[in-house]
């Protein structure tokens, strides 16, 4: 039968009290139906409760409820007689404070007789500090164990003997060993002769005198692998103690790839010696070779310099005489004149364009392969640039009986900044072929655009024809120089193949690419995209103002009524631009070349200057200067140059000289009169 807790009361009982209040663990009574009999001061601090609240309770209500069966069982046990031994683990138990908490305890329990019956005495202490200790030191052998497990390099301790003891993954792929053949080993194994035979000696040698010869530092030394393959690895030591016990840790890799790239580089090394002899030896002939190629290069400049100049002459010399036929015939096309005689005008006309544009074709291959081809960026009119390519093919298109379409796509900026005059020679070159390979049908130009992330327009004309159609085994070559659809073309069509080259080259310039669909019968499409600026508001403003201006002024006659001196020594060119200014109001003379022009500008007073530029006795560069040493108004006389020559770096020549613009010829009467008045505008200004 249970105790009663006034078993334990009375003066025996207060000396147990007593005794119980002074020990450091937690002690209780247990009786025979597990009812606490006696609950002492340590307790009270470990459960955080009272005596009082304890006594006559039953002691499993101190474990945390999972644990209970657990509790009882060892009690049983214990009662048994066949409880754990002490510092077993199944004395680890989680006791269960008033509050809630819980917390890791060691108890032990005891066994003594308290009157008829037996009462068990059970002692209890707090581990949580062990606990947490054991377990950070758990923590920590696991951090190193896996580092040294996946670490890159070899890791193998020995001990004071010489018996390894630790063997990483790395170890294992280095030697070939596993884990398991080597620990309890003698570290010799991994080494072959001599090592082997003398590394019992360097432990004794140590452990004797404390002399230290490879401990600390490191060395390349000999393994030896499980097939007793022995290669290069680099070794070093560190003593420390493990479990109070004096142990060496060696830190291995195998240095064969290093070996093997040391020995490839001083193989290298050699090779490079023997080249670098060789190289010497060669020397007088490099040096030959430098000096041949020195005189190629003279010679291929000097090549270059004289096809540069025969073009340059080959362009005057031709357009001085195309100046003459294309405005003599225009000239005589504002004419009256029979059908048969405009038919014949106009066949001269439509010659003499065919031939100036087979020449500009010519000069603009040779800027191309010069490197000198350049976009001159400047603002412009779409709707104007489209107006003016129709009018220039429109009676092509009516006498052929071909309809000419123009379609717009969306709202597309008009105003815009790029190089015109090569966009509208894009076009014209597309256009020219689609009149020229079709005979019935019609010729569309499509424009549409889309604005990119960059800020720029991109521009995309599609132009689509119903002619003849290319075959496609050409279509990929022929935006190459000289290549055209087929040979009979030359022949029957004309042309020299440059066309399509110098578009590609133009479109690529402007960031953009140009391509082709087609079918032999059924016409062709050629589409071309370019990229360029959207004219500013504030830049569109300026422009409108200037317009304005410029409009006030010719409506009010200003730039008309005006005296020019023409510096020309061609008698034909003389006739032509006398009877274009005539034409256009301005009142001229005559000079037959630069230093008569200068004389006649001592001599009288001119608001304007049209110089030629290649003239007998003094060319119009020379005489540009000369006029500029004048003083007065004859010294700031506009001067504009009138000239055949259209190569590369001609127009800045002449302005730096002091020129105030340019007309190229063959001369467009509308080109020269804007370049009239834009120069009396500014000496007004």
């Amino acid at each position: 039968m249970p105790i009663e807790v006034s078993a334990i009361e009375g003066e025996s009982g207060a000396s147990l009290r007593a005794i119980a209040d002074t020990i450091v663990d937690g002690v209780l009574l247990i009786d025979s139906a597990g009812k606490v009999l006696l609950f002492n001061s340590a307790c009270e601090k470990l459960f955080g409760c009272k005596a009082v609240e304890v006594i006559d309770r039953d002691a499993e209500s101190l474990i945390v409820e999972a644990q209970r069966p657990r509790f009882r069982e060892l009690i049983a046990l214990q009662r048994e007689g066949k409880a754990p031994e002490a510092g077993d683990s199944d004395w680890l138990l989680a006791g269960q404070r008033q509050d809630g908490s819980q917390f890791p305890m060691e108890y032990s329990v005891g066994e003594f007789q308290l009157g008829e019956q037996a009462v068990l005495v059970v002692v209890v202490r707090d581990i949580t500090d062990r606990a947490r200790m054991e377990q950070e030191l758990r923590d920590s052998e696991a951090q190193h164990r896996a580092i040294i497990e996946s670490a890159v390099d070899g890791v193998v301790i020995i001990d004071a003997l010489g018996s390894i003891r630790l063997f990483n993954p790395a170890c294992e792929t280095m030697f070939g060993f596993s884990a398991q053949e080597v620990l309890g080993k003698n570290v010799k194994i991994l080494m072959p002769s001599p090592d082997y035979d003398q590394h019992d000696g360097y432990l004794r040698h140590y452990r004797d005198t404390g002399e230290r010869r490879i401990i600390g530092s490191g060395r390349t030394v000999v393994g030896r692998r499980r097939d007793g393959a022995t290669f290069p690895l680099e070794l070093s030591i560190c003593e420390t103690e493990q479990g109070g016990t004096k142990v060496f840790v060696g830190f291995v890799r195998d240095m064969s790839e290093r070996k093997a790239y040391e020995e490839a580089l001083q193989r290298q090394v050699e090779d490079l010696e023997m080249a670098r002899a060789s190289l010497e030896d060669q020397g007088m002939e490099m040096v030959l070779l430098a000096e041949e190629l020195a005189a190629a290069k003279e010679q291929a400049d000097a090549a270059n310099a004289a096809k540069s100049s025969f073009l340059a002459a080959m362009s005057h010399e031709i357009r001085t005489p195309m100046t003459g036929i294309i405005g003599m015939t225009r000239l005589l096309l504002d004419d009256k004149l029979t059908e048969d005689q405009r038919d014949q005008a106009q066949t001269v006309m439509d010659c003499a364009t065919t031939l100036l544009s087979l020449l500009n074709d010519i000069l603009d291959l040779s800027k191309i392969e010069a490197g000198h081809f350049e976009l001159d960026r400047q603002p412009f009119d779409l709707k104007t640039l489209l107006e003016s390519t129709q009018r220039l093919w429109a009676g092509r298109m009516d006498e052929k009986g071909l309809e000419f379409r123009v379609i717009s796509e969306g709202d597309i900026p008009q105003r815009l900044v790029g190089d015109a005059p090569r966009l509208r020679q894009v076009l014209f070159n597309l256009i020219s072929n689609a009149i020229k390979f079709t005979d019935s049908g019609y010729i569309e130009v499509t424009l549409s655009h889309d604005e990119p992330d960059d800020g720029t327009v991109a521009l995309h004309v599609a132009v689509r024809d119903t002619g003849l159609g290319i075959d496609a085994a050409v279509q990929e070559r022929l935006f190459e120089k000289f290549v055209q659809a087929d040979r009979t073309i030359t022949g029957t069509y004309g042309g020299t193949g440059l066309g399509l080259a110098i578009c590609r080259n133009i479109v690529e310039m402007m960031d953009g690419t140009i391509g082709l669909e087609s079918k032999l019968g059924e016409g062709s499409t050629f589409t071309f995209t370019v990229h360029l600026a959207r004219l500013s508001k504030s830049a569109m403003i300026v422009e409108a103002a200037e317009d304005e201006t410029a409009e006030g002024e010719d409506e009010a006659g200003a730039a008309v009524d005006a005296r020019i001196l023409l510096a020309e020594d061609n008698l034909v060119n003389q006739s032509l631009i006398r009877s274009l200014l005539q034409r256009l109001g301005y009142e001229i003379e005559i000079a037959n070349n630069g230093k008569e022009a200068v004389e006649a500008l001592r001599g009288g007073a001119f608001d304007l200057v049209l110089m030629d530029s290649q003239m007998p006795e003094m060319d119009g560069v020379t005489a540009t200067k000369e006029v500029r040493k004048l003083e007065g108004p004859a010294g700031s006389v506009p001067i504009i140059a009138l000239t055949a020559n259209a190569m590369v770096g001609d127009r800045e020549r002449y302005l730096e000289a002091g020129m105030n613009d340019y007309v190229p010829k063959p001369i467009e009467p509308e080109l020269l009169d804007a370049a009239i008045r834009r120069c009396l505008r500014a000496k007004a200004a």
